[in-house]
């Protein structure tokens, strides 16, 4: 326990978008959330700063992506994803913050 409390909390360094994927790029590695409608994605983290592509989506899904000093939000239809920079925590909520 001693040891996991020393540990460092990884940190977002950049992002960008590809199609219905947004990749993150993380201190100790990389993450990637593909959107597969208005109200899912897929979030996954990998160690390694590589970055897997999927398949083209058959539709492009509108998202709204927006930056603060502390966060990385990316919003839809449905859904309003916050993305901490410091410890790279995801929380998801309703457009209106519920």
């Amino acid at each position: 326990m001693l040891a996991a409390s020393a540990l460092h909390a990884a940190t977002l360094v950049s992002s960008f978008r590809d199609g219905n994927s947004v990749f993150l790029r993380i201190s100790d590695g990389s993450a990637q959330i593909e959107w597969l409608n208005d109200s899912s994605f897929r979030f996954s983290r990998r160690w390694d700063a590589s970055f897997t592509k999927g398949p083209d989506a058959s539709a492009s899904i509108s998202l709204k992506i927006s930056h603060t000093p502390d966060s990385l939000k990316i919003a839809t239809k449905y859904l309003l994803l916050t993305i901490s920079k410091h410890g790279v925590m995801a929380h998801v909520a309703e457009p209106d913050g519920t």
